[in-house]
């Protein structure tokens, strides 16, 4: 199987910190220089964000029955449209 993925060093970082038997699913980078990306497991989703300040990290790990919500924020409208680009939070 063939993993969809931006960034092969992004995609390694999440390989290095899988759960014993859980399957990568997709690597995705987050747009902009330097501010993370989002992996998605079988069984969770993993945040790496790089925008802190003073060279620190935060990396979260959100089980998919914890995610009670997710928001696109794009320009376009959504009714009628689809939207090739815009922002995710989970």
């Amino acid at each position: 199987m063939s993993i969809p993925f931006d960034r092969r060093d992004q995609l390694d970082k999440i390989q290095q910190g899988l759960m014993q038997g859980e399957q990568i699913l997709a690597v995705y980078d987050a747009i902009g220089v330097g501010t993370g990306f989002l992996g998605l497991t079988d069984r969770r989703v993993i945040i790496q964000d790089n925008s802190f300040v003073g060279k620190k990290i935060a990396i979260t790990s959100i089980p998919y029955a914890r995610i009670s919500s997710v928001s696109i924020l794009t320009n376009k409208s959504f009714a009628g449209q689809f939207f090739s680009s815009g922002h995710i939070a989970i």
